[in-house]
């Protein structure tokens, strides 16, 4: 179950990313639309990625088998309060 829960994190911050690349570089451009991109949504995004796969990252630190189950119990803990 851990493995799942800590896969979530990593995919939501491939999620972030997959959508920062879509924004910043698109498939489908027209040769007479003016693109402009304000960097604040870009910074949202990164920071999203960054957070999420901190938290999966954080967890699987751990020094043994009992530390990396302890986090991912106070990492669930605080989630679900959320």
């Amino acid at each position: 179950k851990q493995c799942v829960w800590l896969r979530s994190y990593l995919r939501a911050a491939a999620d972030h990313l997959l959508v920062w690349a879509n924004i910043v570089n698109s498939r489908k451009v027209h040769d007479d639309s003016e693109v402009v991109n304000p960097p604040r949504p870009y910074l949202t995004l990164a920071r999203g990625a960054i957070e999420a796969s901190a938290q999966a990252g954080w967890v699987m630190l751990g020094t043994d088998d009992k530390e990396r189950t302890l986090r991912h119990l106070r990492l669930m803990y605080h989630d679900l309060r959320y």
